[in-house]
């Protein structure tokens, strides 16, 4: 039997989430479209959002924070994967930060329309 480098190992189950990612993303494409066009159509007219809309507008704003750090996060971890056999830290250290961002992202989609 051979034995594959640790590395290895970890980076196949890291890269699994990619998948469980793409899926999330694309069951909120249609929150996000109806979100940009409301903005496009507040811009346009020259007002500001109504009240109920303004903690929407917050909230969108963080989740596409929470899904930027994630993806810079995840491109991270997948750059330093081969220095990452001489020290774990440089492979869990932006793994943390993918998931917690991604978490951030999961969370706020619950609150917003």
């Amino acid at each position: 039997m051979v034995l594959e480098p640790a590395w290895q190992g970890l980076a196949l189950r890291a890269l699994i989430i990619v998948p469980v990612a793409i899926l999330a993303l694309r069951a909120d494409i249609t929150k996000l479209r109806a979100w940009r066009e409301r903005v496009r159509h507040w811009r346009a007219k020259g007002t500001p959002p109504p009240p109920e809309y303004q903690r929407d507008n917050r909230l969108w704003h963080w989740r596409l924070a929470a899904l930027a750090v994630c993806v810079g996060a995840f491109i991270t971890m997948i750059a330093l994967l081969p220095a990452s056999v001489s020290s774990v830290w440089l492979f869990w250290l932006p793994y943390a930060v993918a998931m917690i961002a991604a978490l951030t992202w999961g969370i706020f989609g619950q609150y917003v329309r």
